[in-house]
């Protein structure tokens, strides 16, 4: 019997090891996978010197590719949800520009081969380097009580996307507060984190933001918390705890896994072509006419109005029990691509009270750059020479009892024009969005006040309810999406306009007023913010002529 079970006991150790070796041979052939993607992607993001950010309208980028993780420059954190990198080095090539077709966008995101195409060589770009902190600034310092320390704390507008290091706010704030002195009297730290809400901001405030011992502290949120995400970012920080969460995202984190996820992906997905982007936009702005945002859509956002209002108190409130100031900061674009404008409304007005029930300034940079664009479209009016009213009694579509009659206008601002410039929007005067059948015209007619000055014009009837979304092309063929400007829908609503008859402010093809994206505004308008809180610190203490 004892020889009997010995045989048995070495058939089932046999038969284990037979039945192991497969799946040792799976293990080892998906490790060699592993390690194989990983090199491969160290390799190509080695080899990376200029990043394109491939911006599509409406953020519409479909799945990006695995590799582009390692270029990254926030990381997960348990507590804030994501940080910056300590000690990283990154230079952005900006692609919110005219490209030919919009193709090229969605190949550029998922080009795997690291050089940057020949077509993208003239443009602009912008480099990022953080700290130890994980922070776009120069190491922090040991706190120098003769100099007055300012730490800024705030989404992308404080981090300063798409503006070189000097250029953001922050930089440019410092320099402002130190005119011409050999030694600075006043340092500006910039905490700003991409993405980042108030609930973030808190708990940063908390765990970093104090211990610099600031004597004033700028905060800007707002945009990111009235994001409609449809999670609330305090969720987050819970489901990072459960161990089940936590085991499906170390999964996720294999190379090998990402790279299948992606690969399914990109065969269901269906890219949108512009025109149902722009088509879609109309259609959510119909559907949202009449809505109350505080019922509506605030259930969707990442942070609640009434809990945002909470955190920033709770942050003026820490601020000054550490014996610092506090400055409110609510940067938006009117118009843009943040939180719809109810929503945004909504932020802003909690800023206020705040403002004026903790004696607090208050800069809203939104309706400050709204006055600067305008200024700006007067200027260039002026410079142009145009004004008055419509040359002529052409009207796209035919003119219908009530509706409104307006002027497009686009200036070529220095790009060939081998046809016309174009204009498709979510009206039938303007194509139903298809491309380059709304043919505009600078030859003086259609609205056009002056041939060949190289602002295209098109006059058309519209309700005085509708709002109208709609982008330009340059000399594409018809139906087909090409020529395209910057990848950013325009819209204008008819109601909100002053007049009854006459033109709408010239654009640009190629740019947009004061924005360096559909999120952000430019090296400009983070100069004006900085000259407006420098104004508002002056003014506290006394010193507005030294500042200015």
């Amino acid at each position: 019997m004892t020889d009997a079970g010995a045989i048995r006991g070495e058939r089932r150790r046999r038969g284990f090891y037979t039945r192991l070796r497969p799946a040792a041979l799976i293990f080892l052939v998906l490790m060699g996978c592993e390690w194989t993607l990983r090199a491969a992607y160290a390799v190509r993001n080695a080899a990376v010197t200029d990043i394109p950010l491939p911006y599509v309208a409406g953020d519409a980028y479909g799945p990006l590719p695995p590799w582009y993780d390692g270029l990254r420059i926030l990381q997960r954190d348990p507590n804030l949800i994501w940080k910056g990198r300590a000690n990283l080095e990154r230079r952005y090539v900006d692609v919110f520009s005219p490209i030919e077709r919009e193709e090229m966008r969605f190949s550029l995101a998922r080009r795997f081969v690291p050089d940057a195409p020949e077509w993208l060589s003239e443009n602009p770009s912008w480099g990022v380097k953080l700290n130890s902190w994980g922070f776009r600034d120069e190491e922090f310092g040991e706190r120098d009580r003769s100099v007055r320390r300012i730490v800024c704390l705030g989404d992308s507008w404080t981090f300063g996307a798409n503006v070189e290091q000097d250029q953001t706010f922050p930089a440019q704030l410092e320099g402002l507060l130190n005119p011409g002195r050999a030694q600075a009297r006043t340092e500006v730290l910039n905490l700003g984190v991409m993405g980042y809400s108030s609930f973030q901001g808190l708990k940063l405030m908390r765990r970093a933001a104090l211990g610099l011992e600031p004597d004033v502290v700028v905060l800007g949120f707002g945009m990111n918390d009235g994001q409609l995400s449809f999670w609330r970012d305090r969720d987050m920080i819970r489901h990072e705890r459960r161990f089940a969460i936590r085991l499906q995202r170390v999964v996720r984190r294999m190379e090998l896994a990402k790279l299948l996820v992606y690969l399914r992906e990109l065969m269901l997905h269906e890219e949108k072509s512009l025109g149902s982007r722009i088509m879609s936009a109309a259609q959510t702005a119909r559907k949202s006419t009449g809505a109350s945002p505080s019922h509506e859509l605030t259930d969707y956002t990442r942070v609640a109005p009434d809990q945002f209002e909470s955190n920033v108190r709770e942050m003026v409130r820490l601020a000054r029990e550490a014996g610092a100031e506090a400055v409110l900061l609510h940067n938006e674009l009117h118009g843009g691509a943040g939180a719809p404008e109810d929503l945004e409304l909504l932020y802003r007005a909690a800023l206020e009270r705040i403002s004026r029930d903790e004696n607090v300034p208050f800069v809203d940079s939104g309706t400050m750059l709204a006055e600067a664009r305008r200024a700006e479209h007067a200027r260039l009016e002026a410079e142009l020479g145009l004004g008055g009213e419509p040359s002529d009694s052409g009207v796209a579509g035919g003119a219908s009892s009530g509706a409104r009659e307006v002027v497009f206008r686009v200036h070529a601002n220095g790009h060939d024009v081998p046809d016309a410039l174009f204009i498709s929007g979510s009206h039938p005067s303007l194509g139903d969005a298809r491309p380059n059948l709304a043919r505009m015209h600078d030859d003086g007619s259609a609205g056009d006040q002056v041939a060949g000055d190289g602002v295209w014009s098109l006059r058309v009837a519209l309700s005085p309810d509708e709002t109208v979304f709609y982008v330009y092309t340059n000399s594409g063929r018809e139906g087909e999406w090409e020529g395209l400007d910057v990848p950013h829908v325009r819209s204008v609503t008819i109601g909100e306009l002053e007049e009854v008859r006459g033109y709408l402010p010239i654009e640009r093809f190629g740019s947009i007023y004061m924005q360096a994206d559909g999120w952000h505004t430019d090296a400009r308008g983070y100069r004006m913010i900085a000259e407006e809180i420098a104004g508002r610190l002056s003014m506290a203490r006394g010193e507005l002529a030294t500042a200015r």
